[in-house]
């Protein structure tokens, strides 16, 4: 009963993002935070201009980062990675990084937008398609979750976050 419920309202909010992921890189939305951009398909995003971001997330992004490397992180996977613009991030970071989302349009962007990057061979990144709820052969060293989790069910995440803390 509720697992099925749960598989449906996944698929379908996948199928959604994918449309929307879409939609974004077809307007010039790319998966990268590094340098200065400006993109007029947003009004009143983050995502409009690079200033906006770094005003909003940098912060935020940095401290994620030196965490990780205070704590002598090596392998992280992002969970709900989306297009992967933070997998892309961390892994420019010199971390091992597997960037997990159940969108697969947005997997394939993030894996076309990496195979386009002149250092992509540099980079240890990969990109899986996967549901959070199936996914439970992790053995890293950390798990970073940015905007996401509120797509979960409360009784899904304390499940998650009760499987990994164990391992």
């Amino acid at each position: 009963g509720n697992v099925m419920q749960i598989d449906e309202r996944y698929k379908h909010e996948a199928e959604d993002f994918d449309q929307i992921a879409t939609e974004r890189y077809e307007n010039s939305q790319r998966p990268d935070i590094n340098g200065s951009w400006e993109n007029t398909y947003y009004y009143n995003n983050i995502w409009r201009n690079s200033v906006f971001f770094n005003d909003e997330y940098r912060p935020m992004i940095d401290w994620v980062v030196e965490k990780l490397k205070s704590n002598n992180v090596e392998s992280v996977i992002e969970l709900g990675c989306g297009t992967g613009w933070l997998t892309l991030h961390l892994a420019r970071q010199g971390l091992d990084i597997t960037g997990c989302d159940l969108s697969q349009g947005s997997i394939s962007i993030a894996e076309k937008y990496l195979s386009e990057l002149p250092e992509s061979d540099d980079l240890n990144i990969k990109y899986i398609n996967q549901n959070i709820i199936d996914f439970d052969n992790y053995n890293g060293d950390s798990i970073v979750c940015f905007g996401f989790l509120h797509h979960l069910p409360q009784d899904v995440l304390m499940d998650r976050i009760e499987f990994f803390y164990k391992k």
